[in-house]
């Protein structure tokens, strides 16, 4: 079976956590990483090869030079929030499919340009909300939606801070 080959943009410690999921998987490989945050970038990336015993070449200084790489499948953003929308559109409009780190925008009217852009272009787009995935998610929803706890009058939800 064909791997996914990813390609990581950034170099900090969530991508680090994620790429040690994807060693979990005998489906995925890591194909390329770029970070470009100074001055630590080639240290990171000297770092990241390291401990993923990477055997691409493909460690970049430009996170563009990652996005133009043909062979990516999918590209994962784990930059800081303030960039995810600039690069998800970035990465769209060249075709490459997309797992961008939460959260995927700072406000709606980003999120509903990126998803519009990402539409567009035929592509993959997913925020990695890991709840909206987990199993407990629809145990949740299925005990809610039987009316076993009776009726929801109120709700408050958090992820880090009060959206």
């Amino acid at each position: 079976m064909k791997k996914i080959k990813w390609g990581i943009l950034g170099a900090g410690v969530i991508a680090n956590r994620f790429c040690e999921s994807l060693l979990l998987s005998d489906r995925s490989e890591i194909f390329s990483i770029a970070s470009q945050t100074e001055p630590l970038n080639k240290e990171r990336l000297n770092l990241f090869k390291k401990k993923f015993q990477l055997k691409t070449e493909n460690y970049l200084l430009r996170y563009d030079d990652l996005i133009n790489l043909k062979d990516n499948d999918i590209i994962y953003i784990a930059t800081t929030n303030n960039n995810h929308s600039f690069h998800s559109r970035k990465i769209s409009k060249n075709k490459k499919n997309i797992l961008v780190e939460k959260p995927a925008a700072l406000n709606s009217l980003d999120f509903k340009n990126d998803l519009k852009i990402a539409l567009d272009n035929n592509i993959f787009f997913l925020e990695a909300l890991m709840y909206l995935h987990h199993p407990q998610t629809k145990i949740i929803l299925d005990i809610i939606r039987s009316n076993e706890i009776g009726k929801i009058t109120n709700k408050n939800f958090f992820i880090g801070f009060d959206m």
